[in-house]
């Protein structure tokens, strides 16, 4: 099963990798503005992101032993990545629609207080003191 999990996680990093950066080759070459955006939110979120959120240990190790500078900017990379797929939505979409951009604002803000959250609640964990074994 550990094989199978890995193999899926290798293919995700290489297929949206691949995608991401032949986006942003077609973004460079007049693909405008959409393909940019998702482009660099393949990119932040394939390369940047989520490898660095496993090779942080985050979900694999106990909390004490999680890379915490590997966290924050994983957290950010994702964020970032997350941030571009709903300005694409709206600008492809909806780009006159006020309700959209405002949508899209509060749903970006909505992630970024959760990766704050989570990254808090990992820098508290990572402070606590483990119970003494009876």
């Amino acid at each position: 099963m550990t094989a199978l999990v890995a193999v899926a996680m290798l293919l995700f990093i290489g297929v949206c990798s691949a995608a991401g950066v032949r986006l942003l080759w077609l973004a460079k070459n007049g693909g405008g503005r959409p393909a940019l955006l998702c482009g660099n939110g393949l990119c932040l979120i394939a390369i940047l992101g989520f490898p660095l959120g496993v090779l942080s240990g985050q979900g694999l190790v106990p909390v004490a032993q999680v890379q915490l500078p590997l966290v924050a900017i994983s957290l950010l990379a994702n964020l970032l990545g997350i941030a571009c797929f709903f300005v694409f939505t709206v600008s492809v979409f909806r780009p006159t629609a006020l309700w959209a951009h405002t949508l899209a604002g509060a749903a970006i803000a909505c992630v970024a207080m959760a990766c704050v959250a989570m990254f808090g609640a990992l820098a508290v964990g990572h402070r606590v003191r483990p119970l003494p074994s009876p």
